[in-house]
C-alpha cells in the first residue's frame, strides 16, 4: 500500500518517490538513492494511481517511472504530469521505444533496467542542473516585475503545450499543436481536429484551454477551441447568432459569452453581416 515507508525530508533537497510494481527493482533504486548527498526519499508507489495520489500528498521534486508498472502504461501517467507545477520525471523501462516516448513528453531523462549506478547519477545531474534554469529564470521574471518589466522577456521560452502525444492501440503517435485547426469537448476527453482527420486526446477542454497559447488557441464556445490562424471569417446572424468559418469550410457556432473576445480577435474586414 502506498504510503508505507515515508523517509525523512531535509531542506532543499531532492523530495523524491519511486513508482516501481516490482519490489526489488525498487529497492534496488532506493539503495543507489540513499548514497546520492541530496536526494530525500520520501515515499514509493506500486501503481500509477498510488503514483498520482503520492504526487498530490508528499509534492515530490522528481518522480522515478517505470512505465510498465502495476495498473497500466506509465505513460499516461506522464502525460498528465509533464506539465509546469508538477514534478519532473526519470522514466525507467526495459523497453527501448519508451525512451523516445519519454523525450516527447518531456521527462529529465530515460533509464535503461536494470539500473546502472553511472547513468542514474548522470539522470540526477541532468535534473539539478533543469532546476538551477528553472529557479534562475524565476529570479529574473522577479526582477523583471521589480523594475517594471524592462528587461525583455527570455526569447523562445514558454511555457504552453506544443505537442499532444496520442494512442491508437498499441502504437503512440505525436502531432503539433499548430497542425490543430480545431478542439471538440468529447467529455473527459478532446477531438483533435487536424484537416480530415480526427483524434482523441485524454483532457478535458478547460485543461487545454489553459495549457495552449493563448495567442494561438481561442475558446468560442463551451464546447469548442479554434487555432486563430485557422480562421477565415465570423459571420453575424439574424438574431444575434454567430457563426465562424474556418479556412478549411468548417462552420462552428460562437457563443454570445465569446462572441466579443472572438471580434477583438480579428480584423473589421473579416467580420461579414448578412
Amino acid at each position: 500500500m502506498f504510503g508505507s515507508r515515508r523517509f525523512p525530508v531535509v531542506s532543499r533537497r531532492i523530495r523524491t518517490v519511486v513508482v516501481d510494481d516490482v519490489r526489488e527493482s525498487r529497492s534496488v533504486l532506493a539503495a543507489l538513492l540513499t548514497e546520492i548527498e541530496d536526494i530525500s526519499l520520501v515515499g514509493d508507489a506500486t501503481t500509477h494511481l498510488e503514483a498520482l495520489k503520492a504526487v498530490r500528498e508528499l509534492g515530490p521534486d522528481l518522480v522515478f517511472l517505470n512505465t510498465r508498472s502495476g495498473d497500466g502504461w506509465g505513460l499516461d501517467f506522464l502525460e498528465h504530469f509533464n506539465r509546469d507545477g508538477n514534478p519532473a520525471l526519470i522514466v525507467c523501462s526495459t523497453h527501448e521505444r519508451d525512451a523516445v516516448l519519454a523525450f516527447e513528453l518531456g521527462a529529465v531523462d530515460y533509464l535503461a533496467l536494470p539500473h546502472r549506478k553511472d547513468r542514474l547519477y548522470a539522470a540526477v545531474e541532468r535534473f539539478r542542473q533543469r532546476r538551477i534554469e528553472r529557479e534562475l529564470y524565476g529570479y529574473t521574471d522577479q526582477v523583471r516585475e521589480i523594475l517594471g518589466g524592462r528587461i525583455a522577456p527570455e526569447q523562445g521560452r514558454s511555457r504552453s503545450l506544443e505537442r499532444f502525444v496520442l494512442r491508437s492501440g498499441e502504437r503512440r503517435y505525436a502531432i503539433d499543436a499548430k497542425d490543430v485547426d480545431w478542439i471538440e469537448a468529447s467529455g473527459n476527453y478532446v477531438k483533435l481536429h487536424t484537416g480530415e482527420r480526427v483524434h482523441i486526446y485524454r483532457a478535458t477542454l478547460s485543461e487545454l484551454e489553459e495549457s495552449l497559447p493563448a495567442d494561438q488557441f481561442a475558446r468560442i464556445h463551451r464546447s469548442t477551441m479554434v487555432r486563430i490562424d485557422r480562421i477565415r471569417e465570423l459571420r453575424s446572424l439574424s438574431r444575434g447568432s454567430y457563426l465562424l468559418v474556418l479556412r478549411n469550410g468548417t462552420e462552428l457556432k460562437v457563443s454570445r459569452r465569446n462572441r466579443t473576445s472572438i471580434s477583438d480577435l480579428l480584423p473589421s474586414e473579416r467580420i461579414v453581416s448578412q
